[in-house]
Parts: structure tokens; C-alpha cells; sequence
């Protein structure tokens, strides 16, 4: 029988201005909610100086879907619905 265990969830996201990439963010969390490696890197300074309220908006996105993913980690819902049939 295969047994699955998740350890952690990473969460990629790039911020673009237009078709442009600006910004790479990624965060990974741990299966017990806690967060483990999480980077930033601004690839284009320029358009980001010039889109800095969209680039920052974004980015606060990024958190509250991390924070949402964090939430029900801890709550145990999140990996219990996804692991329900990962068992054979």
C-alpha cells in the first residue's frame, strides 16, 4: 500500500506589467502550517520603480492566498481533502 505524506506546499507566482515580468515571488509552507523558504526577486527594477503600487498590490495578493493556504493547513482541511484518495 502506497502511502502519501505532503511535507510542504510551494507557491510560485510572477507579477507582470503588461506581458513584462517584474517580479518573481515564491513561499513554501510546511505541512504544520509553518513557513519554510520564501524569495523575492525584482527582474525588472526599472518597471518596478514605475509600477510600484500594482507590483506591491500583487505581492499583498500573493500573502492572503498564502495566509488562506496556511489557514487550512493548521486547520487540517487543506491536505486531508487532498489526500483522501492518494491512499492505495
Amino acid at each position: 500500500m502506497l502511502k502519501t505524506k505532503v511535507n510542504s506546499i510551494s507557491v510560485n507566482a510572477k507579477i507582470k506589467v503588461g506581458d513584462v515580468e517584474v517580479v518573481e515571488i515564491y513561499k513554501t509552507i510546511n505541512a504544520d502550517g509553518s513557513y519554510g523558504d520564501a524569495a523575492q526577486t525584482i527582474v525588472d527594477t526599472e518597471l518596478y520603480a514605475a509600477n510600484m503600487t500594482q507590483c506591491r498590490e500583487d505581492r499583498q495578493k500573493f500573502e492572503s492566498m498564502c495566509l488562506n493556504i496556511q489557514d487550512k493547513l493548521i486547520g487540517g482541511s487543506l491536505l486531508d481533502e487532498y489526500l483522501k484518495d492518494k491512499e492505495e
